[in-house]
Order: C-alpha cells, then structure tokens, then sequence
C-alpha cells in the first residue's frame, strides 16, 4: 500500500518531535516566531511542495515532498550559534537511517521514516538568521522526502 502524502509529512513531524532534545514547542502548522503561542526553542515543520511523479496508469502516484523545518531561539545571553549548531545537528541525525530501516537500494544513508518514504533529508541550504528584531534567531531546514 502507498504512502500518501500527509502519512509522510506526519511522520516527518512525530520523528522530530521524537528525537529533538530541548525543544519547548513544537507545531506543523506555520507561525511567526512571536507568535504568543511559541514558548521557544520552537520547531515548526510545515509542508512547502508537493511534485507528482508521472507513473504508468492505473499505479497510484509517487510525490516529490518539500517540507521547511523551522527553529525559532531567542538570544537570551547564552551562546545562540552553539546551540543554533546544536539543534540543526540534531535534525540531521534524526533523518539518518534508524536502527530496523533499511536503505533503498544504491541508496545513501537517509532515514525511511519506518519504511513509509524511499527517503527523507536534508535537502538544500540550512539557512541560519541572528539578531533578527534584536534577540531573535530562526534556522530554516529544507527537507525533501521521495513516497513510494
């Protein structure tokens, strides 16, 4: 049975939630980091692209995924790039391949999500903003994801 898409972007999501350390707030849906909602650190993981990937007919679609992993830090006296570093390295190491996954084949080194995705990484520029309203720091992860 295929993965849809939503399957996908919701294990992205519970994976994160899982393995980030240090994280006050968590969401899928997008918000602004002063939202009154946010208790930071923060991670928002909000689905950002959706390509159909043509197949013979009849087979149900395969989809390209974008997702942005967003961390909001507030500059709050202590180091904010160690722990900028720190929370993206983390991201990282959860879209490994997880003990009981198993690759795609040639594949590299990237998590299945449970063997719901071919792949799911790091895919593209992290892009890391200090000093943004004075004390603000917000990190965006680009994340691809191929569903089988």
């Amino acid at each position: 049975m295929s993965t849809t898409p939503e399957q996908a972007y919701a294990a992205l999501f519970e994976r994160l939630r899982e393995k980030l350390e240090g994280i006050n707030f968590f969401s899928r849906q997008y918000l602004d980091w002063d939202s009154p909602k946010i208790r930071q650190p923060a991670l928002l993981s909000v689905a950002t692209d959706m390509t159909p990937v043509p197949r013979t007919r009849g087979l149900t679609p395969q989809w390209n995924l974008g997702a942005t992993v967003l961390l909001y830090l507030r500059n709050d006296g202590e180091n904010t790039e160690t722990r900028c570093q720190e929370l993206i390295a983390q991201v990282h190491a959860a879209l490994q391949l997880q003990d009981g996954e198993l690759p795609i084949p040639g594949g590299q080194y990237e998590t299945t999500l449970g063997d719901l995705v071919l792949w799911a990484k790091v895919d593209g520029t992290v892009e890391i903003y200090q000093g943004q309203a004075g004390t603000q720091t917000a990190v965006l992860i680009p994340i691809g994801m191929f569903v089988k």
